[in-house]
């Protein structure tokens, strides 16, 4: 019993000693991942001054505010100051939600104050506002 526990013992701590050996300094290559992509020749082509000021854009923008552009909340699911706390780069009202509890002062408030909240953002992004509207 001792043996298999002395087994086990060395055997977990040798695992651990792998497993924290330093990491290889070898960088992936951007070639080879864009290799798997297929070319496309699109009507549209790139603007230099668009992509600088993309660049610059994204430059300024912390990791954070990268990941709340990603992000499309339902307008019934967050308030006016979520919109301006997160940055959020979309919202959402469709499938029968309403803002804020659906009183009509709460709607007109958080409709006048979508505006706003977009002003109040550090990066100045463009926002979009979507509605699902059913007929």
């Amino acid at each position: 019993m001792k043996r298999a526990y002395l087994t086990t013992a060395i055997a977990l701590a040798l695992s651990t000693a792998v497993g924290c050996s330093p990491a290889s300094n070898e960088q992936p290559s951007a070639a080879a991942e864009n290799e798997i992509w297929p070319k496309l020749n699109l009507p549209v082509k790139q603007k230099p001054a668009m992509e600088q000021r993309i660049d610059e854009l994204l430059a300024k923008m912390t990791l954070e505010q990268k990941v709340a552009q990603m992000i499309q909340p339902e307008i019934r699911d967050i308030t006016v100051e979520d919109m301006r706390k997160y940055g959020f780069g979309s919202y959402l009202n469709g499938g029968g939600a309403v803002p804020t509890k659906a009183t009509p002062k709460t709607r007109r408030s958080c409709m006048t104050m979508l505006p706003l909240s977009w002003k109040v953002y550090r990066a100045m992004l463009p926002k979009t506002f979507w509605m699902n509207v059913m007929s």
